[in-house]
């Protein structure tokens, strides 16, 4: 059994490690921070026997990964299944970029990864992960199953005008200011409540709706900035498009047809290119893409590094921003390999003279951090949740793109 939060001198610890060198440090500093609550075991075997035996609560777990009998790894897979949402330490002499790997693998079991130390065991970095137990922004990634929708669903609901679009900030961190909004889809669902785009986006594209969905969406999108561009407020809007729904050249002169009847200026909206798609899907957009370009509208490739053929796509489609996936960001204040990865990505971006983004800020340090090596933008949590269009607006009290974060400059 595990527990989820309590005070640090009141935790309770189970240290997994086949050294005894090794459990002997990691005791010391447990009681030199006040924590007398801890049990060891020299493997994961006797690890899991004591967690299913145990009436008392564990609220964090220490583990080696290199130990005979039952490794790191199998124990770690184990204790997913025995103790979902477990927080789990890594203490290893293993690579980093081994520990990293393991990381990723656990939380993607559901595991609360609180972080990683390189043996030997340091006092001060691990009481800093042992604070982070308390923090909800360390929560593990959980998996949860995606909800399904059937096609008749989708169609009833572009029919009843359920899918709308929430507005989240983008940040120029050079000055704090806002300069720009993305819009994020969603669904109110008359039974489900709102539902994100991760469980009804694959079933618009399976069942053939997802053009349908994506003009509904644009031309919302367009409407709102209409009003936004009429009272002052001149900021860029950033439009998720799918490939396929540039596939048809006409495309291109009935986007061109709606921002002009809107009043829209075309240099004012940016459509991102999700990279993830396979490159031979995007071959017959490539047009649609470069008339877009030609006509004054921005190209982010979204989601840069997690896709397929990254630098092929940057050669071949006229990019001028670059949004970097928040998995580069949130490992990138701590894990240098990744940090070097953000780095050379933004080194990337300046070379090719593209906007460079990150999604998905959480905290100060991830600010910081990103302020510190060179990124142009931001968006995320730390600066503000996506809102509807009327309250997005409203928020930017000044009613112009003057409004500032002050964390932010």
């Amino acid at each position: 059994m595990v527990n989820a939060t309590r005070p640090l001198a009141h935790l309770s610890v189970l240290v997994v490690d086949d050294d005894q060198i090794s459990r002997r440090l990691a005791a010391g500093i447990l009681r030199s921070v006040g924590i007398e609550q801890f049990v060891e075991a020299t493997n994961g075997f006797e690890a899991l026997t004591h967690l299913r035996r145990s009436a008392e609560a564990v609220d964090i777990v220490l583990c080696d990964l290199d130990m005979e009998g039952m490794d790191g790894i199998e124990f770690l897979a184990e204790l997913a299944n025995q103790c979902p949402g477990a927080a789990v330490i890594l203490v290893s002499g293993m690579h980093r970029s081994v520990m990293a790997a393991v990381q990723e693998m656990s939380k993607s079991t559901g595991l609360r990864m609180l972080g990683a130390v390189e043996k030997p065991l340091d006092r001060k970095q691990l009481v800093t992960l042992f604070e982070l137990l308390n923090s909800p922004g360390e929560a593990a990634t959980v998996k949860a199953a995606p909800e399904s929708f059937s096609h008749a669903e989708i169609v009833e609901g572009l029919r009843n005008h359920e899918f709308m679009l929430h507005y989240q900030p983008k940040i120029d961190l050079r000055n704090g200011r806002f300069i720009g909004a993305e819009a994020l889809a969603r669904w109110q669902h008359p039974t489900r409540g709102i539902v994100l785009p991760t469980s009804f986006i694959p079933a618009a594209e399976q069942g053939g709706a997802i053009n349908d969905l994506t003009w509904t969406l644009l031309e919302q999108a367009l409407r709102i900035a209409s009003g936004w561009y009429t009272s002052g407020l001149d900021i860029s809007l950033l439009v998720n498009i799918t490939v396929g729904f540039l596939e048809e050249l006409a495309v291109t002169e009935n986007i061109l047809a709606l921002t002009n009847r809107l009043n829209v200026p075309a240099n004012r909206i940016v459509l991102e290119i999700t990279e993830s798609m396979a490159t031979t899907d995007i071959v017959s957009a490539i047009g649609s893409l470069a008339r877009l370009r030609m006509r004054g509208f921005g190209l982010a490739i979204d989601d840069f590094g997690t896709g397929y053929s990254t630098m092929q796509r940057l050669s071949r489609i006229p990019f001028n921003e670059m949004k970097i996936d928040r998995s580069f960001i949130e490992g990138a204040t701590r894990q240098p390999d990744v940090r070097a990865i953000l780095e050379s990505s933004l080194e990337l971006g300046r070379r090719l003279r593209l906007q460079t983004t990150a999604e998905g800020i959480e905290s100060l340090d991830e600010l910081a951090m990103l302020k510190s090596i060179g990124c142009d933008t931001a968006q995320g949590f730390l600066f503000a949740r996506p809102t509807e269009g009327a309250a997005f607006a409203h928020g930017l009290t000044s009613g112009t793109a003057s409004a500032i974060a002050p964390f932010a400059k």
